[in-house]
């Protein structure tokens, strides 16, 4: 690629905006600094969708707020990204948005089999030394924060749709409409996929 000595270059820079572990109305606005890695998997042989994996590095009171609350929790991550000049390392445009999105949780294998009335006592002793002006989870205790927590990030409405079964036989469309079709009909959306005339479907006629 010829580049003229005029050309600006510059890369992508992505930065976490903001990384929200919400429980119904509670809120955890999670510092992102504490964000120790943020990876994006896409293991098809071993899952049916992409799931992101966050590490964080969490007050011992949040972690077990989170483990007592998996079920229920919801994280709203937003990811932005803006040009940086590969010369001065100045950025040269303005953020834009790449992601906004509220994903579910599942943990890894050790936490997930933690003992919920063991929780709920860890929790209690944890709360204890605060009087009720106070909210635990807004205190952040350095000698506290050594602990990290791996969660695991994936869209909800995805896992929903992983439990239609389909049992379906097909005599006219390309490959790609009937998967299209497929799709729709699971209610996945952000799908493409033809008119339903171009597909006959056998098992309806």
């Amino acid at each position: 690629m010829n580049i003229k000595e005029d050309t600006l270059v510059f890369l992508q820079k992505y930065s976490i905006k903001n990384f929200i572990v919400m429980n119904e109305d509670e809120k955890i606005e999670m510092d992102v600094s504490n964000l120790l890695s943020l990876e994006y998997i896409c293991d098809y042989e071993n899952a049916i969708f992409a799931i992101m994996k966050a590490v964080l590095r969490v007050d011992i009171r949040k972690r077990i707020y989170i483990l007592k609350h998996k079920r229920k929790i919801r994280v709203k991550l937003e990811i932005e990204k803006a040009g940086l000049d590969i010369q001065t390392e100045e950025f040269v445009t303005n953020p834009e948005p790449v992601l906004n999105e509220t994903f579910a949780i599942y943990l890894n294998d050790d936490d997930e089999i933690q003992d919920q009335e063991n929780l709920d006592e860890r929790l209690e002793a944890n709360f204890s030394e605060y009087d009720e002006s106070e909210n635990p989870l807004e205190v952040e205790n350095y000698f506290e924060t050594q602990n990290t927590i791996e969660l695991y990030l994936f869209n909800p409405k995805l896992l929903e749709a992983s439990r239609y079964s389909f049992n379906e036989i097909y005599t006219k469309g390309t490959l790609q409409n009937i998967v299209g079709n497929i799709l729709t009909i699971c209610h996945i959306g952000h799908t493409l996929s033809c008119q339903a005339t171009y597909i006959e479907n056998a098992s309806k006629s």
